[in-house]
Formats: structure tokens, sequence, C-alpha cells
């Protein structure tokens, strides 16, 4: 009896904790697509003003020399740095690094020779590269990416660059559309890991950079750079975290460096529902498992008493 009555319960249990199994792999599957869903809301959306932004930047090009003298476009500037989605400061700049143009009149006259995006374009061989600079600080003390492009001579020399410098602030409601749960989090980051914006709880333009955003190491940035998306789950700062990130480098377009768009959530709170529920079960097969045993213990019991007296009862008639 106690044999049948233990594998019943083994069979229970096992029944149990298989439904268990698969509703936690159901969760974290339907819970890591979600998150990849959300990047590529994130990046199809990016991919367009990266385009539009490139087609702008071209343009320009084409219109800030005549002759290999600055053309007055300034008003220009200011209607499409107005009319752009996140840019903040729209700038031309002379084959020797001087600002000659600018939707921002404190800009112009201004040295920017040494910032890092001047050299790699004027060195450039690829006169349709849009070049991505990493976050950084600008003159005017707001925190920045630029994206620009070479103007080349007829001769194919170059001639100077048109800049575009983003606003972070601009990406925080794109960012914010994501975020369907209070533990998650969202970044927008260059390639090279530097955080150009996180929501919540981080300002990239107060200066703060996390060296491992929504635990995208130096080995998953590495892996979307080269497969454009993973979805993963990684220890961070303590917590373990679903993460879904995906490279943004628009079809069509020559990035120097495309950005990366992360999506985490926090492992505790996907699977809080799924913990409660599984204690539950557990609770109710441990009270199967006692009741049944109590109840058997006393049907033996009760079995034997009934075989003394059987067995009395026989005795007493021989």
């Amino acid at each position: 009896q106690w044999i049948i009555h233990g594998l019943g319960l083994a069979l229970i249990a096992l029944i149990m904790g298989g439904n268990l199994y698969l509703d936690h792999r159901r969760i974290e599957h339907n819970e890591k697509a979600l998150l990849l869903l959300q990047t590529r809301t994130v990046q199809k959306v990016l991919d367009q003003n990266l385009t539009a932004l490139d087609a702008v930047l071209q343009d320009l090009g084409t219109h800030a020399f005549k002759d290999g003298v600055p053309v007055d476009i300034n008003p220009r500037l200011s209607i499409l740095a107005t009319a752009l989605s996140g840019v903040r400061t729209l700038t031309v700049v002379d084959a020797g690094g001087i600002i000659r143009a600018s939707n921002r009149p404190e800009l112009i006259g201004r040295d920017a020779s040494h910032r890092d995006y001047f050299p790699a374009l004027k060195n450039s061989s690829d006169p349709d590269m849009l070049h991505v600079s990493p976050p950084f600080r600008t003159s005017l003390g707001t925190f920045t990416i630029t994206l620009g492009r070479r103007i080349s001579d007829p001769g194919g020399a170059f001639a100077g660059l048109v800049n575009a410098a983003l606003d972070p602030h601009a990406f925080e409601p794109l960012l914010s559309s994501v975020l369907y749960a209070p533990d998650m989090r969202a970044s927008l980051l260059h390639a090279d890991g530097t955080v150009f914006l996180m929501l919540p709880g981080h300002d990239a333009a107060g200066g703060g950079n996390p060296a491992r955003p929504v635990s995208l190491s130096d080995r998953r940035r590495t892996s979307v750079l080269a497969s454009g998306a993973l979805v993963d789950t990684a220890d961070d700062g303590g917590e373990r975290r679903m993460l879904a990130a995906r490279a943004i480098h628009p079809p069509g377009l020559s990035l120097s460096a495309p950005l990366v768009v992360g999506v985490s959530r926090d492992e505790q709170a996907v699977f809080a529902d799924w913990r409660t529920a599984a204690l539950l079960q557990v609770g109710l097969d441990l009270g199967v498992v006692l009741s049944s045993s109590l109840l058997l213990m006393g049907f033996q019991k009760r079995q034997r008493a009934n075989e003394r007296e059987i067995a009395r009862a026989a005795k007493a008639l021989a």
C-alpha cells in the first residue's frame, strides 16, 4: 500500500513539476520575444530618422560652398534644426576646421579641428560615410553625439564637412514608449559602449556613463554588432536581468559605427506571478502528501485492529 501510495504521489509531483517547468519556459520565451520586439520598434524609428538626416546632410554639403567660398545658409540651418527630430545643432566646417555656418551664431568662427570627427572625415576614403561620433561634451557644455558627412571639391579633395549634433533628451519619449513595466530599463549607446541615454535613473546629459548599461558587456555588444540582435539573461549589479539589444544600422547608409538600443527587465519581477503559483502548488502538494499519508496510516491502523479482532474471534471459536 505504501509503495502504491508513494508512486501515486511521485506521479502527481512529476506532473506538477513538469507543468511548472513548461510555464517557466513559456514566460521566459514570451518575455524575451516582447523585449526584442520593443528594440525593433526603436530601431524602425531611428532608421527613418537617420536616413532622413543623412539625406539632409548630403544636400547641405552640396550647397555649403560655392567655388570654395562659404555660402550664407544660416537661416536654412535654423529652420532645419527645428524641423529635424532630435537635432540640436547643425554646423558647416571648412577644410581648416573652422565653423563657417551654424544655426547657433555663437559657434561660427570656432575651431573644430580638435574634435575626433574632423580627422575621421578628412582622412576617410569613403565619400558616402556618415560618421557617428562617440558621445562627448561640446564647447557649449551639452552632451551629444554628432553625425557628419564629408564635403568634397570637384576634384574629390576634402573641402570641409557638415555636422548634426543630437539632443539626448529628444529621444526620451521614444525610449519611454517601450517601457511597459516599472522594473524595465532602456538605453541608447554608441557601438564603443558609451551610453548616450538610459531610462530610467540615468542622465547621460548630466555626465553619467555606467560601464555596463543593461548588462551589455563587451562580449554581448560584439555579438549584437555581428548578428544585428541579441536576447539573453545576465547578472547586472547583483540582479538577474533579461536583455534584448539591437544594432541601429539603416540599410543603404554607410555608418562609421552603429548605435545600439538595449531593453531589459528584472528577472525577479518577470517570474513573480509564476513563483506565487509555484508556491501555491507546492503547498497543495504537501497538503495532499500529508493528508493522504495520515488517511493511509489511519486505514492501516484500523485494518490491523480488525485483523486482531478476527484472529481472536477465530481462536475463541476454535
